[in-house]
């Protein structure tokens, strides 16, 4: 009808308006068209894109994506508004999807690649920070390895600067080998170099009364006073220029400094060293002087010069010297003098080499209780004399000189001097050159000298007149030039040294790490010089003449043991009971060429001193003893005969002999011992064990023999698992089971070389071989022992020590210290290396110390124990409290000059 009426022209499937009045004429196509405009404009974009395409042959240029294609597509979703599409046009849609498509799947594949590459780069960071910072580490480690080891080269020839690396070895990696290092500086003498002193010849060194200030005079005429309120960082104070060399003394009792010169004698007021002033000033006879000491009541001052010239000064009022007397005493130069302890005599000595002068070295001894008429009492002579000095508590008079000498007189009835006899050692000091300055300490058990030879000689001094020139008790400290001038500190705590370059030394009288006096005894099997709560030690000492004293320390407090009891003379002992029970002594005294023993109970108590129980008396000539694991039994032998003696000392105070038993005991540790608290074991015929039920004391059992038991050497026993360990001849061990003492089973064999086995836990057996290798076995299965472990020492092991807890173990030689986890596997590698110590004790967990006896006695100040603490980080906190100093930057220069300086401490 549209068509008719040629409104509408229809061709090829479309119609189309021929006139617009029908727009306004039909109001519903109006509608129509309004409601379908957004969809018609696409519609015949669409058209026109895709006819578009398919002219210029249908690149993929042209065709729809994003918004466009959108819009197209819904075209093709709607209800049927829109006029049907064309061909072109759904092939142009289609093509645009796929690119679409294609495009989304390149977009998304690109995106996971950024992001699979973001994320490798940020792994590959992760991975280089890391191996950055453990480079960092390795190289951090070698160098605390570095500084550690050039430490201990050091350590011999320049203790100060060895110390010091020490501790910057260990701040910049706490490891093996600086841990070790800090050991070695505790139980070192680290002496302080006084830096930026003058550099010319020492004269002499001397303190102040209270020891915090050092005085030292050198040639030129300059004296240099230190503050050494902190010996180990040692401040320069003022320095006094006088018009010539002069020799120093301090008063006694105050900070006062006295000075002669060649022509006058000036005292000076140092209460503050930093700012001292000149009290007194006097003009004296032309003459070199050598030697200045005051009395030890301060009242007067004596000098010694050229020519033999004696001058002593009244200085009661210190800023108002009165010369009392001056006189020619000797022929040659007065080089030396000393005053006695009580002021009333004074020593002189002239003389320095008798090979170089006709007359003979004078030593002469005065009265000075009136110093202005001192009287010649006696005159000793010797070969050469350069120094002299007055015992401070005996009546002895040491003179050293050339080549060594060493001569002693005793001083008989306040008047006359005795020539003390040399021994076979000989009239000299044994060791050294030209010996020009002597000190003793304040307690006089040691005197010490200075050494041409490059060394400070010290020299323990016996109470008897027979060990003073003894060769036992000689000890040295080194210095790198001749040494000119030496002395002991008033307080005995420090000693100082001069040389001909002007380096002054001050040395500390004992290690940084806190001693006791003495070293602990070797104890019977089962048995500890340690109370079992590791408060008490018990160490003995030696004498020149090799008497024995035993003391008890009591070491709850690390920094700073207390003398508990010393033992009276001859009583010794070596170990406390074990058990648990109150810390009990075990003591033993044998009266000389005879065969009478006695043992004693010391019990330990919260109050008061130790209460001892009654006396064990034993005839033999020879005692050995054994002791029961719960304390119960003391076992007493007389070696090498038949005869046991049985004591029950549950009650302490009350012993009780349970029974004798005919059986042989071999001589040493290990000739009566206990497996087990009712098991005892002897040694027959010197290769047999045989073992002894002792579960009723009174009637004790003989159970069975383990033939060939000890033919080796000994054996070893484990208490939790009732095992007996024994020694075969092909370096190869036995494991018994003791389960019935009747019939001890054995049951396997382990390779081991000769003592080389040693129970490390309930139920673990470490077995060592020559080459060093040690292997772990569980026991827990005694017929079929598991290995566990293997480890490879570098160098054969000799012993092998647990902690009471069983969380340490100390190894030699050299000691090691290694940790054991609650596995009880052995941490490697080990804790720390002591290569200096001869003897190494553990402490219960409680007390986390060891007592090292280190290989060679420091200044002879007797045999000492060192108390160290397991915890590294105090130790080194406290070095830097009391040492605070750095190596120098010049010096770390000279030894480093690869790597950048470090600090000691923080």
């Amino acid at each position: 009808m549209l068509t008719d009426a040629r409104l509408v022209i229809v061709d090829d499937g479309e119609a189309q308006l021929c006139h617009d009045s029908l727009l306004y004429g039909w109001p519903r196509l109006r509608d129509w068209i309004n409601t379908d405009l957004d969809g018609l404009l696409v519609r015949r974009r669409l058209g026109e894109a895709a006819d578009a395409w398919d002219e210029t042959g249908r690149p993929p240029s042209g065709l729809y994506a994003g918004e466009h294609l959108a819009a197209a597509r819904s075209l093709m979703e709607d209800d049927g508004h829109t006029l049907p599409m064309r061909p072109v046009e759904r092939d142009f849609l289609s093509a645009s999807g796929r690119a679409e498509r294609r495009k989304r799947n390149l977009l998304t594949t690109g995106v996971a690649v950024v992001l699979a590459l973001a994320v490798l780069a940020s792994t590959l960071a992760v991975v280089a920070r890391r191996s950055q910072q453990e480079t960092a580490e390795r190289e951090t480690v070698l160098i605390a390895g570095q500084l550690a080891t050039q430490a201990d080269i050091m350590r011999e020839r320049d203790p100060q600067t060895a110390f010091r690396l020490s501790l910057a070895a260990y701040r910049t990696a706490e490891i093996p080998e600086t841990r070790s290092s800090l050991y070695a500086s505790y139980m070192s003498l680290a002496p302080a170099d006084l830096k930026g002193s003058v550099d010319e010849p020492v004269l002499n060194v001397g303190f102040s009364s209270d020891s915090r200030v050092l005085g030292t005079s050198h040639r030129g005429g300059r004296v240099q006073l230190w503050d050494i309120a902190r010996p180990a960082a040692p401040r320069k104070a003022a320095a006094l220029d006088l018009d010539d060399a002069a020799v120093i003394a301090f008063h006694p009792r105050s900070r006062l400094l006295a000075a002669q010169t060649r022509k006058r004698l000036t005292v000076w007021d140092i209460a503050d060293p930093r700012k001292p002033k000149r009290l007194a000033e006097r003009g004296t006879s032309e003459g070199i002087a050598f030697t200045l000491a005051f009395s030890p009541d301060g009242r007067t001052l004596a000098s010694g010069s050229e020519k033999g010239r004696l001058r002593l000064w009244d200085v009661t009022a210190p800023a108002r010297p009165e010369p009392r007397a001056e006189r020619t005493v000797a022929a040659m130069e007065l080089i030396s003098l000393s005053f006695s302890q009580d002021g009333r005599l004074l020593v002189t000595g002239s003389g320095r080499s008798g090979a170089e002068s006709a007359t003979a070295a004078q030593v002469k001894l005065w009265d000075v209780r009136d110093p202005g008429r001192p009287v010649e009492l006696s005159t000793g002579t010797t070969d050469s004399v350069m120094a002299v000095a007055f015992h401070p508590r005996r009546a002895l008079v040491a003179a050293t000189g050339a080549r060594g000498r060493l001569a002693w007189w005793a001083v008989e009835g306040g008047r006359r001097l005795r020539p003390v006899a040399a021994d076979s050692f000989g009239d000299s000091w044994g060791v050294g050159d030209r010996m020009p300055s002597l000190s003793f300490r304040r307690d006089g058990t040691m005197l010490a000298a200075a050494d041409s030879s490059g060394h400070l000689r010290l020299r323990r001094v016996g109470e008897p007149e027979s060990s003073l020139y003894s060769g036992n008790g000689l000890s040295a400290l080194s210095a790198a030039e001749p040494v000119q001038a030496v002395a002991y500190s008033p307080d005995g705590t420090l000693i100082a040294s001069g040389d001909v370059r002007g380096a002054v030394r001050l040395w500390p009288e004992r290690p940084a790490a806190p001693p006791v006096d003495g070293v602990p005894a070797t104890p019977d099997a089962g048995t500890s010089a340690i109370s079992e709560d590791g408060g008490l030690l018990v160490t003995g000492t030696n004498d020149v003449d090799y008497n024995r004293t035993t003391h008890v320390w009591d070491v709850s407090e690390r920094s700073e043991p207390r003398r508990a009891f010393t033992l009276p003379e001859p009583w010794e002992a070596r170990y406390f009971l074990p058990g648990g029970r109150q810390d009990v002594l075990v003591a033993h005294r044998w009266t000389e060429n005879t065969k009478d023993h006695v043992f004693r109970l010391w019990e330990f108590g919260s109050g008061g001193g130790p209460k001892h129980g009654e006396d064990i008396p034993f005839t033999a000539e020879d005692a050995v003893t054994g002791v029961s694991p719960d304390g119960r039994l003391l076992a007493i032998g007389e070696a090498n005969a038949r005869r046991i003696e049985l004591w029950d000392v549950s009650d302490v105070r009350a012993p009780v002999r349970r029974a004798v038993i005919d059986a042989p005991v071999a001589f040493g540790s290990g000739g009566v011992w206990f497996t087990g608290s009712d098991a005892m074991a002897t040694v027959e015929d010197s290769t047999h064990l045989r073992f002894w039920d002792v579960r009723d004391p009174a009637h004790p059992r003989k159970a069975a023999r383990v033939e060939d038991g000890a033919l080796v050497t000994s054996a070893a026993y484990l208490h939790a698992a009732r095992l007996l360990i024994t020694e075969n001849v092909a370096e190869e061990v036995s494991l018994w089971v003791l389960t019935d003492l009747d019939r001890p089973r054995e049951l396997s064999g382990l390779p081991a070389a000769a003592g080389g086995y040693y129970p490390v836990g309930k139920d673990v057996l470490m077995t060592v071989l020559s080459d060093g290798t040690a292997q772990f076995w569980d026991v827990r299965n005694p017929r079929r022992p598991e290995r566990t472990r293997t480890l490879r020492f570098d160098r054969p092991i000799a012993s092998v020590d647990l902690s009471p807890d069983g969380d340490r173990a100390v190894t030699s030689s050299p000691y090691r210290i290694w940790g054991i986890g609650a596995d009880g596997q052995w941490r490697t590698p080990s804790l720390a290396t002591l290569a200096a110590a001869r003897q190494v004790e553990l402490f219960p967990d409680k007390r986390p110390l060891m007592a090292v006896v280190p290989e060679n006695k420091i200044l002879d100040n007797g045999d000492q124990t060192y108390l160290l603490g397991l915890d590294t980080d105090s130790i080194y906190d406290e070095l830097c409290r009391t040492h605070p100093l750095s190596v120098d930057k010049v010096q770390w220069e000279s030894l480093f000059p690869h790597l950048g300086h470090r600090r000691s401490c923080d």
